[in-house]
């Protein structure tokens, strides 16, 4: 999977580069970027069954911080206790030292943006 995402070109600045996506993130399918921001990204994945999941993955400077690894945790333990009409499950948080990340279950509409 290919994404447009922030370059520099060395000369005349910012370009847009394609990367390539990973096709899983542990045993989850990357079906597509739902989008971004200055603590990490979300994809759209698919379990084995087929059921489709957000996965929300830190970013790698993030997620070397001690202190943020912490506040992840209790943020998961927190995300876990909260349910309602307007909220999304946490289906998995994976412990990893690589990829902190969480996933939950999409509503009808996946898209964020």
């Amino acid at each position: 999977m290919r994404a447009q995402v922030p370059g520099t070109d060395g000369e005349s600045g910012s370009v847009m580069e394609t990367a390539v996506l990973p096709t899983t993130i542990g045993r989850y399918v990357v079906m597509r970027r739902l989008g971004g921001g200055g603590m990490g990204v979300v994809d759209l994945c698919r379990t084995v069954s087929g059921r489709l999941v957000a996965v929300k993955q830190v970013r790698e400077e993030y997620a070397d911080d001690p202190a943020f690894r912490g506040r992840f945790r209790r943020e998961v333990t927190t995300d876990r206790r909260v349910s309602g009409v307007y909220t999304v499950p946490v289906i998995d948080a994976p412990p990893s030292p690589r990829a902190w990340c969480t996933v939950t279950s999409t509503g009808r509409h996946p898209a964020l943006t």
